[in-house]
């Protein structure tokens, strides 16, 4: 049975801000602000090499991109913190039921309610697990910054998780 721990969150997916896909930023002589090369035409954005802004991306691609890189990346990375339970990773892992009718929105209310008082008492080892790995892996393949506490921007828990009230 799977569990709703904290670490059901991730592919959590979702969410983002860095280059543009697949470009090399170029200065035009004319000192305009700098331009994106489209990618090669056969290529998707994020076989160049070049990091990947999600929201950039269209709804295909975005799907396409979840599929073919997110998930295997961050089943290697989940699969760390515990094989068993992250066996198989999905879109539902992190996006909870009812995605499709949910348009993939994120945070995802169906993935464990972040109580951070309480979980730092009885899922620490998850909660360190999810701040030292998950999040700025997944911050890096969405293209995003880390959450950054004085600014309040950026990839955080909050990307796929809800927080308890208190």
């Amino acid at each position: 049975m799977r569990s709703n721990s904290v670490a059901s969150c991730v592919v959590g997916i979702v969410v983002a801000a860095c280059a543009t896909p697949g470009s090399v930023d170029k200065a035009p002589a004319s000192g305009a602000p700098p331009v994106a090369a489209a990618p090669a035409p056969d290529k998707k954005p994020w076989e160049s090499g070049a990091p990947v802004h999600f929201r950039s991306l269209n709804d295909d691609d975005q799907k396409a991109y979840m599929k073919e890189v997110v998930v295997p990346r961050m089943t290697e990375v989940l699969q760390k913190l515990d094989p068993k339970e992250f066996e198989k990773v999905t879109c539902k892992t992190c996006h909870g039921e009812n995605i499709k009718e949910r348009g993939f929105e994120m945070p995802s209310p169906d993935i464990h309610v972040l109580d951070f008082v309480k979980d730092k008492v009885e899922h620490d080892k998850e909660m360190k697990f999810m701040s030292e790995q998950v999040v700025p892996e997944m911050a890096r393949l969405l293209g995003e910054p880390q959450f950054d506490p004085a600014t309040k921007t950026g990839f955080g828990c909050m990307g796929c998780h809800t927080a308890a009230a208190h």
